[in-house]
């Protein structure tokens, strides 16, 4: 399989012998996912974004007769994102049009296709009771489609330029979800839908609650003129696409490498894009959030959003400023405060109950909610279970709220900014110091330390100290911040208290405890540094960095989530089963905070492993899983890119990095 990236004119291309994958978003939060041959996965396909919910909508475009696939495209013109696959005597063009829930594809050629829908929830497999209606509307085919589970039908309507046959099929296949069944995630069959047999070389579809919503976006390029299609710029958006093939495609043959400097733009822009690709607005354009990541993290996190917010900062403040004063102003309104000035500890869906004053833990019991969306999502049976806990866990205020450390990155960023007096987010220091406060009150045991609940850190699978390093860390920042911004004693203070206190509690000498009462080694450290570096000395924190990575380091280039040497850890990824997720899969988006700190700290000690964990998130972003999109993981034993397909805290962190390396005058000669 050949593999190709072009960006304004730049282009790199590799064979490999590997399975590789094509994803792209409109930005209303749907997006399309194209295997390398079938698709093995109820997750591939076409899927949008109505009133909040997620639907699948096309599960793929077959032509006949069948072809093999020989290579894999991934364009990107300015903001424009096209997925080509090439066969051996075709080539097929597809583009998710920006701000809008419609598809186009385009063929090289006049062929026969099949059109397979199964249009469905995403997060749902209905096995019965699923209705197709076909009929004809002007120059539209529409498809009204509706199962027990949807509240209102959904209607597809089909528009095509050069339609020279087609005909009903009507057909329920079977299909195996063989990448599924890999990452063990069940159901591993389900029935898609062989509706229509067109002979054609273009499609213009678009999804909608309603008859006239769906048809509301072809409706200006109906007549299939070049003229009249330019007036939206839908038709001259697919003739860049045609050109792009005809210069690019079949008669494209890569024999050359690029020079540094072009490849070192092209992983740049890549990594941009892909982040940008996870952005969400509404109609009208407003941002609503960033996903967690695609294609079965569609929800906005608040930890996961905070982190990839230093990146997006760079490359969109506008965008970023809005998203942080968003998430700010939704997290003061979400603690209630008293008349008294003190915040009911009923608003505390993060709460711990251990190290809690006796006479607040009753109180505490009754009142806390284990609002664990995130984690709930991840680690469900089956897309029942998701489906449910989508539409009756993961609510407003549990996606804004649902961890304690997601708060603290988020005020963390939110302080980070304001230093600067340019910025005006609009939030009431007040109100964010009326938050920490709160924190100091309710979250802090007798000695300082801050007091998280078990399973609601980032590593959700498992059960760590209640003290996690990481969780102290990024309490000293916020203090330190606040100390800046507006110079209260209190805030100093604390921060000497605190600082005291954790060195007391987790520093041995070597290295520092993952948690106050754990001393299993995990990459929680390099958070620690990167938040905080003045917890530890320079001599200390490198001390400690060579005693972690002993323990922690993969010879591929990464760092495992647990001691190599722990009896709990697990050398390849397990999937939805979470036995490997944080014991032992070693995450991008760690590997590069990791680098970045092993930068800051002392570039030429640790130069080998900064390399090598820069080049193997880059092998990611380029040749595997989505080309051109980071993953979520790898397994630890070998390089295994798995779990989600483009991770927005992923792509961020290798775009901080980037950055950072750049500005070491590319010290390493990688950039």
């Amino acid at each position: 399989m050949l593999l190709t990236h072009i960006l304004n004119n730049q282009k790199i291309s590799k064979k490999v012998n590997h399975e590789a994958t094509l994803l792209a978003a409109n930005n209303l939060g749907g997006y399309l996912w194209l295997g390398d041959n079938a698709n093995q996965s109820r997750y591939q396909g076409w899927h949008v974004r109505l009133k909040g919910e997620v639907y699948k909508i096309l599960d793929e475009i077959k032509i006949n007769p069948q072809e093999e696939i020989c290579e894999l495209i991934n364009i990107w013109a300015k903001d424009t994102n096209y997925l080509q696959r090439i066969y051996k005597n075709a080539a097929e063009t597809y583009y998710l049009p920006k701000i809008q829930n419609a598809l186009v594809y385009e063929l090289s050629q006049i062929r026969e296709i099949n059109l397979i829908l199964d249009i469905r929830k995403s997060y749902s497999s209905p096995q019965q009771e699923r209705h197709y209606d076909i009929y004809e509307k002007g120059d539209f085919i529409i498809i009204k489609y509706n199962d027990k589970e949807l509240k209102e039908p959904l209607f597809l309507a089909i528009f095509t330029p050069s339609l020279k046959t087609w005909k009903k099929t009507e057909k329920w296949v079977k299909k195996e979800g063989i990448f599924d069944k890999k990452r063990n995630s069940p159901p591993y069959f389900f029935y898609v839908y062989h509706i229509l047999t067109l002979r054609t070389d273009r499609l213009f579809m678009e999804v909608g609650l309603s008859e006239k919503d769906a048809i509301s976006f072809l409706c200006h390029s109906k007549n299939l003129s070049v003229p009249a299609c330019r007036q939206t710029g839908l038709a001259e958006n697919v003739s860049v696409a045609k050109n792009l093939y005809f210069v690019f495609g079949r008669t494209f043959v890569f024999s050359c490498h690029s020079e540094r400097s072009e490849e070192s733009q092209v992983l740049h822009s890549l990594a941009r894009q892909s982040l940008k690709n996870l952005l969400v607005y509404n109609k009208d354009g407003k941002i609503l959030g960033i996903y967690a990541g695609l294609p079965w993290f569609f929800q906005f996190w608040l930890r996961d959003e905070a982190i990839s917010l230093k990146a997006l900062f760079q490359i969109n403040k506008k965008i970023a400023d809005e998203i942080l004063k968003k998430r700010s102003l939704s997290i003061s309104r979400s603690f209630a405060v008293a008349q008294d000035d003190t915040l009911s500890i009923a608003r505390s869906p993060f709460l711990s109950l251990r190290g809690l004053p006796a006479d607040r833990q009753g109180a505490a019991a009754t009142k806390q909610s284990l609002l664990r969306g995130r984690r709930l999502l991840r680690f469900a049976r089956n897309d029942k279970e998701k489906s449910v806990i989508a539409r009756n866990e993961v609510t407003k205020q549990s996606q804004t709220i649902n961890t304690l450390d997601g708060l603290q990155w988020t005020i963390y960023r939110f302080l980070e900014e304001i230093q600067d007096v340019n910025k005006d987010l609009t939030v009431n220091i007040e109100k964010i110091s009326q938050i920490i406060r709160y924190i100091v009150d309710y979250h802090a045991n007798k000695d300082g330390l801050i007091i998280n609940k078990l399973f609601s850190t980032w590593m959700d699978s498992i059960s760590r100290s209640q003290f996690p390093i990481e969780i102290q860390a990024l309490q000293l920042k916020i203090y330190n911040l606040m100390g800046k911004l507006i110079e209260e004693k209190k805030y100093k203070l604390l921060e000497k208290n605190l600082l005291k206190k954790t060195k007391e509690r987790f520093w041995t000498g070597e290295c520092l405890k993952d948690g106050a009462d754990d001393d299993t080694i995990r990459p929680n450290i390099f958070l620690a540094y990167y938040v905080y570096p003045k917890l530890l000395n320079k001599e200390e924190w490198i001390k400690c960095f060579q005693y972690a990575l002993k323990h922690l380091w993969l010879d591929w280039g990464g760092i495992s989530s647990i001691d190599k040497k722990s009896p709990l850890f697990v050398g390849n990824h397990t999937g939805e089963t979470p036995s490997s997720y944080h014991r032992g899969d070693s995450w991008f988006w760690i590997n590069n905070i990791a680098a970045i700190c092993m930068l800051r700290l002392d570039k030429k000690k640790f130069s080998s492993k900064i390399k090598k964990i820069f080049q193997s998130s880059t092998k990611d972003l380029l040749w595997y899983d989505a080309i051109g999109h980071s993953s979520e993981l790898s397994s630890a034993q070998k390089f295994i890119p798995a779990g989600s397909i483009s991770q927005a805290w992923s792509s961020a962190t290798y775009l901080e990095l980037f950055e950072a390396l750049k500005r070491t005058q590319n010290f390493f000669g990688i950039i």
